[in-house]
């Protein structure tokens, strides 16, 4: 491990910039993000769970299914609770 790093290897670090809540907006307003389209409608819930549940690579996209969802509501039943079942 050590020979690879010396090459370079394993070296640099993956990451992304989290998209900020005006970028978000105006990929709403420019109809990335629609509730009128098929294609609209597919990039606002990628991004959704993305965000929501931490999904991070496309298998993880990929695998959920509807039946993995489950929608609850707090105590006070005032706000929605998302959870996602493996």
């Amino acid at each position: 491990m050590k020979r690879l790093t010396s090459l370079g290897f394993g070296t640099k670090v993956k990451s992304c910039e989290p998209v900020l809540p005006e970028e978000e907006k105006v990929m709403w307003d420019k109809g990335v993000f629609s509730m009128n389209t098929a294609e609209g409608l597919s990039n606002a819930i990628f991004f959704y769970n993305g965000k929501a549940f931490a999904f991070r690579g496309m298998e993880q996209h990929k695998c959920v299914e509807a039946e993995q969802f489950e929608i609850l509501t707090d105590q006070k039943k005032q706000e929605k609770i998302y959870k996602i079942h493996s």
